[in-house]
């Protein structure tokens, strides 16, 4: 017990600096080699949503320039101004994803690959929904298309002072979860896709796992 006591900082501190010799390692090359390549692939996803999602198109051509991509709008949107996206800001928690995942020590390494594979998709969901999200929370400022509200009374009301208005409650929806998003929820979802893909050990998953292996 002394002995499996003592050894557990141990092993904390070897888990520890894994994971941050992974992380360094995958940023940099998340950033030298596959960053603009996905940085497309979100464009492309967004653009097939967005034109999917509106009824009357008001998203226009979206661009990659830099490390931004440039939205511009049609439609009852065409006055707004083209808007930049930071798409760098939007996925750079794609990296401490892969890290997680590949210091984990109880997995192995097929086990990592399967995880990855898994959770990959889901981490990518989120960035095209945040893309959509920044988009339409644009619409919402500005008070165009399903966004738009004519009455000022509106601007007092909380929510649920607003449900009788279905574009005011679209307004509330979509800023509300745009600045959650932006916040909170990007910096959370690899941590919680980690947790649920692979942050329970074999030993609390259920019969077997590593007990089993330690009492043969």
């Amino acid at each position: 017990m002394i002995a499996l006591s003592s050894a557990r900082p141990t092993s904390l501190t070897r888990a520890g600096l894994f994971f941050l010799a992974w992380f360094a390692a995958l940023t940099a090359l998340w950033a030298a080699l596959a960053e603009r390549y996905y940085d497309h692939s979100i464009i492309w996803l967004s653009r097939i949503v967005l034109a999917t999602i509106e009824g009357e198109p008001m998203t226009g051509k979206i661009e990659l320039q830099g490390f931004d991509a440039v939205v511009s709008h049609r439609g009852r949107a065409a006055a707004i101004p083209a808007q930049r996206l930071e798409l760098r800001t939007h996925e750079n928690n794609t990296p401490l994803l892969l890290a997680l995942i590949l210091a984990t020590p109880w997995l192995s390494w097929r086990g990592r690959l399967k995880t990855a594979l898994a959770a990959l998709p889901l981490l990518c969901a989120t960035h095209v929904f945040h893309f959509v999200v920044s988009v339409h929370w644009l619409y919402a400022w500005e008070n165009v298309g399903p966004y738009r509200v004519t009455d000022l009374s509106y601007l007092k009301r909380t929510f649920w002072q607003s449900l009788d208005n279905p574009a005011q409650v679209r307004k509330y929806v979509v800023n509300y979860t745009y600045h959650f998003y932006t916040h909170v929820g990007r910096l959370l979802m690899p941590i919680l896709l980690w947790m649920v893909f692979a942050a329970i050990p074999p030993r609390w998953r259920g019969p077997g796992g590593l007990e089993k292996k330690r009492h043969p």
